[in-house]
Formats: structure tokens, sequence, C-alpha cells
């Protein structure tokens, strides 16, 4: 009989680290083959190709097919806030009470919420965190700002889909865009006044009583137009010989560029105004003060266009009554434009009101004190 006796073969430590090295390097091996990120430079270049790829898509080959409105939508449902936020941005006021009862307020609904979830959750083993309640706070304000986000997105996208007018590619929408701004300006110089001034802002009236010069004469130092203002003799009458070459001086401001005219009188040569106040907040023989609206300032017209009767601007006038019509009526409000004209109200927002809007409506926002309640879809 033949005995076969099992040997065990041991592997010797020199078979262990060749082993160990090869799992190494084939690890290594997988290391390497992962793609490795793009550095910053080549990142930022790609970005770039991209949006200027996105910017010819919307921005020139789009209108070339004669596709401008998708174009315009997209462009306003883009940015269009950012354009609203810069037209309301100087005109916007600080309510101080309001922002303290918010940062109030908000502490406290995330204490009271802490409380009500331990209380509800009491039988349970889950414990309600200050920090989570500090969170669910947060995403329940932040609901109500996208919602209320949603409802202004749904009403633009509701405008564009609607309006015949066009938005973009046209001297037309530029020239609108500038009046507005042009009013807006104004209408910051109103506000600036008021603040600064103890005294109504009103025609300059010499020791009689007789209007010398306008009230947009007073808003001069508040415009960037302090040395114009210092050069005037005041005691002297806006059309005295003194003050005539002064008169002339075109201010871009004050000037519609949707009116073919120059902005000059072509029979006396003075420069003239293409934006009036509202004669029942801007009273001849008071002046403006914001005291007197009641009816709430985003509800009271301020400042508009006009189409016609152009005045010089130093001359004491430049008062329409809106409650007239737009387009309707040479003293009240009008655009250049037919459908609408540009308007500021009194807290300082700017929009567009159709020239076929209800009478009733209309004189409302005309009327600063009359206690109108106006539905906010005018």
């Amino acid at each position: 009989m033949v005995e076969i006796k099992l040997i065990p073969i041991s592997k010797s430590k020199t078979d262990d680290d060749a082993l160990e090295s090869n799992m190494m390097q084939h690890d290594s091996t997988k290391q390497t083959e992962q793609p490795q990120p793009l550095p910053m430079g080549k990142r930022f270049l790609r970005f770039f190709i991209i949006v200027v790829a996105i910017g010819f898509v919307f921005l020139i080959l789009l209108p070339s097919m004669g596709l401008v409105y998708l174009t315009e939508l997209l462009f306003y449902l883009a940015v269009g806030w950012l354009i609203y936020l810069d037209r309301i941005y100087e005109l916007a006021r600080s309510d101080y009470p309001i922002i303290l009862i918010g940062l109030t307020t908000v502490p406290l609904f995330a204490i009271g919420l802490k409380v009500l979830l331990q209380f509800l959750l009491k039988n349970s083993r889950i414990n309600v965190s200050f920090y989570s309640s500090i969170m669910a706070t947060f995403l329940i304000c932040s609901g109500f700002i996208a919602g209320i986000g949603m409802i202004g997105t749904t009403h633009q996208l509701t405008w564009l889909l609607t309006s015949d007018k066009r938005l973009l590619n046209s001297e037309t929408v530029s020239f609108r865009l500038v009046s507005l701004n042009n009013i807006r300006n104004i209408g910051v110089a109103v506000y600036s006044y008021e603040e600064y001034e103890s005294k109504p802002l009103a025609q300059i009236v010499n020791q009689n009583g007789k209007a010398m010069h306008s009230w947009l004469t007073n808003l001069l130092p508040f415009m960037d137009n302090n040395r114009l203002y210092e050069a005037i003799d005041h005691e002297a009458a806006w059309n005295d010989d003194v003050n005539q070459a002064l008169m002339k001086m075109r201010i871009a401001v004050f000037i519609n560029p949707g009116i073919e005219t120059a902005g000059i009188d072509s029979d006396t040569g003075y420069a003239l105004s293409h934006y009036a106040a509202n004669v029942r907040l801007f009273r001849r023989n008071e002046g403006y003060r914001s005291d007197i609206i009641t009816d709430g300032t985003t509800q009271t017209i301020l400042l508009g266009e006009v189409n016609s009767m152009f005045q010089p601007w130093g001359k004491p006038t430049h008062q329409r009554d809106p409650a007239l019509g737009i387009n309707k009526h040479p003293y009240g409000f009008g655009s250049p434009y037919q459908g609408y004209v540009n308007i500021i109200y009194a807290d300082g927002h700017g929009s567009s009101l159709s020239d076929t809007i209800d009478p009733q409506v209309l004189k409302a926002l005309s009327t600063p004190n009359g206690g109108d309640v106006i539905d906010i879809d005018f």
C-alpha cells in the first residue's frame, strides 16, 4: 500500500508583498482612469460660450426667423422683475414700523410653532428642536413668497400673451421707457423736496402774491440742476429779460422723446415740459402736500405725460386734471402714442393707464381724498 502524505504549502513573505503590491498598482490604475475636473479657467470659458450661444439664439437667430414675440416673452419673464426693481429702487421708502413688526413676529411665530408641535407630539418620541421650528417657519414664509411670485408671473405672462404692443426692437418701446424714467426722476425730486424743505412744493410767488416761477423750478436743485436754479433771479418773473436766456435752456428730464418736436417753442424759443402734475394734488393756491392723500398713495396719481398745450418749464403752470380722460382732452393727460399714457402714483410706482379706463375709476385715481374704493385690477 502506498501512503500519500499531504504537505501544506506555506506562502513566503515575498509572495504576500508581491500580491499586495499588485493590488495597490491595480487600485492606482483605477484611480488614474477616473475623469479629472476641468480647471476653473476652462469651466468659465465653457460657461461663457454657452451664455453667448443662448444669447445668439434668442436675440439674433429667433428674431431673424420672425419669432420676435418668443424672444420678448422669454426676455421679460426672465429679467422683467429686474427692470421693475430698477424703476422703483430710488422711489422706495423704508417703513420702519412695518419692518420692526416683521422682525418681531417672525421669531414669535417660530416659538409658537415649536410649542404647538411639542404639544401635538408630546406622546411620541419625536423631539422638536428650536432649529426645526425655525426651518419650518422659513419654509412657510418661502411658500408665501413663492405664491406671490407665481401670481405676478401669471399676470405678466397673461399680459404678454394678450398685449398687441411691441416690447422689444422698437423705438416706441425705447421712448416709452425713457419717458417713464423721466417722470420717475421728477417724482423722486418731489419726494426729496418734501423731505428737505419746510414749505409745500408750489409756484414761486412774490410779495404781492403774483406767480413768478413754476413748481418745476423749485425741483431743479433736486435734479442735478442746482447751478441753473441759483442763476435764476427769483425776484423777477420767469419771462423777465434777466431770466429769458435761462428759460430757453432745454432740460432733458422734462422732454418726452416720443414727441416729435425738439422741446423748444418755435415762436418764443422757450424750453418746454412734456409732463404735468395732478391738479387735484398740486393745488394752485396751496401746492403739493402728501398729508392730504387719504385714499392711499398707491391709488392716487401724482404726475403724467401730456401731448398738447405744452408750456415752458419755467412758466407757473404744469397742472392737468387726469379725470378729464386719457388722450381725450387738451387739459388732461395724454401720450404721443395711442391707447395709453405713462403716469406715476403718489407712492412712486409707475405704470400705463389705458384710454379705455372707466371714467369713474379714473376720477377716483385722480382724487387724493374722495373716499373711493378702487378695484385692484382696474
